[in-house]
């Protein structure tokens, strides 16, 4: 039998119970059966890896993947208000290198790619909850369960979808602090769309956490912080890297039309990267070499232990197993090496 370290997603049922009605209540597990399904039948180095599929019981549901040490909500804070995070301290004691947030970002527009040009789906719910780092750091995509195909014909052009709305439950629609207008306003998505996603998931990495829309789940209130999203931006402008600072006006534009696409986006080098040479290959070739010196150790780990002008923990591998998840709606689960996975 061959064992492999996961990480185990798993949902409760009754967490659905508050919505009271039947039918709701089937909408949430469906939607996450969907976005199951979606990751086992999509496969790219960029995508989350699913190393079993859904399981479900009377009262759960239940998955694994690689393992991970989080989200970005996770580590940027963004679910604090929302909901109790029971994180250990080498997650919420966390913060990334312009490197990793560079390789990160990249890491993103490589995923949109696929889903956009070779998969042609739009992902419909970019937000850091949706973003997940593995245990080597790398910035996977998940969360697929709004994605939706793009126009037949062609690609960029909007197609039909459902806008944010009261009478559905919130927990089972799209984060709408990330959702782009042309969705809210018109009900219509294209590639682009996740694009002005992306453009809120870069603010809200240099904001705190907090994304330039804070709507609180009212679709008035989300009309109001939209109106007031450029001059927003313009204050947090000058906390983004320089030269990501005209791309990022450039995603959140209002007209869709004037947005770069993921192709065009992924050419987008920052002067760190350009001055270093630093290839995605190269990121990793780093995280190996270190990997092989020390054993094998979560590169949040071996960051803190071998750079001492950063505060942080020298923790033992210990930590490793005390990884909460978190992800979308998902309830934080353990991962550890868990027989039968990953056959």
């Amino acid at each position: 039998m061959h064992l492999a370290e996961a990480s185990v997603f798993y949902f409760e049922k009754r967490v659905a119970e508050k919505l009271h009605k039947p039918k709701r209540k089937e909408t949430i597990t469906e939607i996450l059966r969907f976005s199951v399904r979606q990751l086992d039948r999509l496969k790219h180095p960029k995508l989350l890896t699913l190393y079993h599929p859904i399981e479900e019981s009377n009262d759960t549901l239940a998955f694994a993947t690689e393992p991970v040490l989080g989200t970005l909500a996770n580590v940027l804070g963004c679910l604090e208000e929302r909901l109790p995070q029971n994180l250990p301290p080498i997650v919420r004691e966390y913060s990334f290198l312009d490197l990793e947030i560079k390789y990160g970002l990249l890491q993103l527009t490589e995923a949109l790619c696929f889903l956009h040009y070779s998969c042609k789906l739009i992902h419909r719910n970019l937000c850091p909850q949706s973003v997940i780092i593995n245990k080597r750091g790398t910035w996977k995509l998940a969360g697929l369960e709004f994605a939706e195909k793009c126009n037949e014909n062609d690609i960029m052009k909007p197609v039909p979808c459902q806008a944010f709305t009261s009478k559905l439950p919130k927990m089972g629609q799209p984060d709408l602090d990330y959702t782009a207008p042309e969705v809210q306003n018109h009900s219509k998505c294209s590639p682009l769309s996740d694009m002005f996603s992306l453009g809120l998931v870069i603010c809200a990495v240099f904001n705190g956490g907090h994304s330039l829309i804070e709507a609180n789940l009212s679709c008035a209130t989300y009309q109001k912080q939209l109106e007031m999203l450029e001059n927003n931006l313009n204050d947090i402008i000058d906390r983004v890297p320089h030269h990501l600072q005209e791309p990022l006006q450039n995603l959140l534009e209002m007209d869709a039309r004037r947005r770069p696409n993921a192709q065009n986006f992924s050419m987008v080098r920052t002067d760190f990267i350009d001055s270093h040479s630093i290839s995605e290959g190269y990121f990793i070739h780093l995280v190996d070499i270190f990997g092989c010196l020390l054993g094998s150790v979560n590169p949040f780990l071996l960051r803190h232990s071998v750079n001492p002008m950063r505060p942080g923990t020298s923790a033992g591998r210990d930590h490793l197993n005390q990884g909460l998840i978190n992800v979308s709606i998902l309830t934080p689960g353990r991962y550890r090496p868990t027989p039968g996975f990953g056959r």
